[in-house]
């Protein structure tokens, strides 16, 4: 049925002039807000759409810690004829008519299903959060410490006289969360001093091969043309995604992956018996990599560090997220509105 009136404009400036008394028009809204969501949920690969979903802060990002810290969806893999809420809670401990509530939420936006009043069974996204897949791992750490501390507390560090005008990685949102417990402290020395959370960050990372589409870059990027002997240095490698993803195929490069220790100590030690994989522990918020090297990968927020350790040659190779400008449209002298993807990590 039609509203009898024009669809809005992403520009305009005034608020829409709808039929607020149209019934059928909000029953078409409330259904085409729910096809969007579940074509994204269709489309996007369910670790990714975990990964992306995990930096929203809000109810669902709260269900979701509820499912995670429960281990709901391991629970619901040894159901897959479905499990009531009620079994659900005996074997949690979580007051079933609450824990319904929670259940019927992440269901709505298609994390888990509801096949019965009350009985829930997993699909992809919800099984993408049982505890032995890789996304689990982040997404419980920014479930009960990231979002607690970072993104909870942003407006704070942003509008505090010392850390809102300050660009350092000890006056960001994170550090501010951590002030009272760990003055001057960052991400990075909070893990070190919480072994259970820095376990689940450097599972988690391994996530970020699908997430920041490590095979693209082995695939599109000239690396059999490199001469034998060329030297591949990772900035920052954490468990080193990418020059394990490299070695396999291209074994004439040597690989320096790069990190404080703690992130890769315990972390494929295999890697050495080939013979062109080595480790060098650094700090790269104040160390500069291994000098000499034919590419530096990783180094967005590390480039001053980077620039003397290179040699006339050196190549920087840069994966990373983007938060490009809008693009505009000079007709209309206006924004069309399509940002790239939000680099909510550098908040």
């Amino acid at each position: 049925m039609s509203a009898g009136c024009d669809v809005p404009s992403i520009k305009s400036t005034t608020t829409p002039k709808l039929p607020q008394d149209s019934l059928p028009l909000k029953r078409s809204l409330r259904t085409l807000e729910g096809a969007c969501q579940q074509l994204v949920v269709t489309l996007i690969p369910p670790d990714i759409a975990v990964y992306t979903w995990t930096f929203a802060p809000g109810i669902d990002m709260a269900c979701i810690r509820v499912i995670i810290n429960a281990n709901i969806p391991d629970l619901l893999a040894l159901h897959p004829e479905g499990l009531s809420v009620q079994e659900i809670g005996n074997k949690t401990g979580l007051e079933p008519s609450k824990l319904l509530r929670v259940m019927r939420n992440l269901a709505s936006k298609h994390c888990c299903r509801e096949i019965d009043a009350g009985v829930f069974i997993n699909n992809a996204l919800s099984l993408a959060l049982r505890s032995d897949q890789p996304v689990y791992s982040m997404a419980k750490l920014r479930a009960n410490r990231l979002h607690e501390h970072a993104f909870g507390r942003l407006w704070d560090a942003l509008s505090d006289p010392e850390y809102g005008h300050l660009d350092s990685v000890d006056k960001c949102a994170f550090a501010y969360g951590i002030k009272d417990e760990m003055p001057g402290g960052t991400l990075f020395t909070w893990l070190g001093e919480h072994p259970e959370f820095s376990k689940l960050f450097n599972q988690g990372m391994g996530v970020l091969a699908s997430v920041t589409n490590v095979p693209a870059v082995v695939k599109e990027f000239p690396w059999g043309k490199l001469p034998p002997g060329s030297t591949f240095c990772d900035v920052g490698a954490g468990i080193g995604a990418m020059p394990l993803a490299l070695v396999k195929t291209y074994d004439h490069i040597h690989y320096i992956l790069q990190d404080t220790p703690n992130h890769w100590a315990q972390h494929n030690p295999a890697a050495l018996e080939g013979g062109n994989v080595s480790f060098a522990p650094m700090d790269f918020f104040i160390d500069s990599p291994l000098p000499g090297k034919d590419i530096y990968f990783n180094c967005v927020k590390i480039l001053k560090n980077v620039r003397p350790s290179m040699k006339a040659g050196s190549r920087v190779l840069i994966n990373e997220y983007i938060l490009p400008p809008p693009t505009f449209d000079k007709a209309t002298n206006g924004s069309n509105g399509t940002n790239g993807v939000d680099d909510h990590s550098k908040l």
